[in-house]
């Protein structure tokens, strides 16, 4: 069986509903005493997979109007300007 580790050395592109879904399911599992691979403890097992969705590094966010993926910076500077519009 692959470690968890090993399935996520790659890059994983999620938006953000996505990764609210993957939290709220691990939750969801722990609560109500879902699955965990064997020799695991539950609690153990949904902390850690927890802390590794908290620990993803946001690359790219949707601009304001829904329109492209764009960086972090180009966000930043897109929302910047549409600031500078509205005052």
């Amino acid at each position: 069986m692959s470690k968890l580790e090993d399935i996520f050395t790659g890059t994983l592109e999620l938006t953000a509903s996505e990764l609210a879904y993957l939290r709220y399911a691990i939750q969801e599992l722990y609560m109500q005493g879902g699955w965990c691979p064997a020799g695991e403890n539950r609690r153990d097992f949904a902390k850690r997979v927890s802390t590794k969705l908290g620990v993803l590094k946001l690359k790219r966010m949707v601009t304001p109007d829904g329109s492209r993926l764009v960086s972090v910076d180009e966000h930043a500077a897109i929302v910047a300007e549409l600031s500078k519009e509205r005052s």
